[in-house]
């Protein structure tokens, strides 16, 4: 078994897809109209070819609303991993992409926090 997909609460369903292709070069995989849910069905990856990927859901309800950005409460929400740490930090950071921290050399990888546009943290990752 593989994890495919992971939602991701959104404000607003463009604003999440502008964010992540335009800053973070995320691929819009699908954008379809779901009537019978009343929803868009929206898919993004880093790249084609990435095993796992995220489907923006539009919060709705007070429930979801208060999910926005909380996704893991102070966590880390997901992790993101490069085998070019260098060259996507200085992309990322020239794009204007919120960085909690400096990069730290661990045993794994290079490892810095990334802060999304809704305040989600993510680890990124790399060699």
């Amino acid at each position: 078994m593989d994890i495919q997909t992971v939602t991701y609460m959104a404000n607003d369903y463009d604003e999440a897809i502008a964010y992540f292709t335009q800053k973070w070069d995320f691929v819009l995989l699908q954008d379809e109209v779901q009537v019978e849910y009343d929803r868009r069905f929206i898919l993004l990856a880093p790249t084609k070819q990435a095993t796992m990927k995220l489907l923006i859901k539009q919060a709705k309800t007070p429930d979801e609303k208060a999910l926005v950005g909380r996704q893991a409460g102070e966590d880390v929400f997901l992790f993101l991993q490069t085998n070019d740490f260098d060259a996507e930090y200085a992309r990322l950071k020239e794009k204007g992409v919120i960085f909690l921290k400096e990069p730290e050399v661990k045993p794994y990888g290079t490892v810095t926090i990334i802060e999304d546009l809704y305040g989600n943290k993510w680890d990124f990752i790399g060699n």
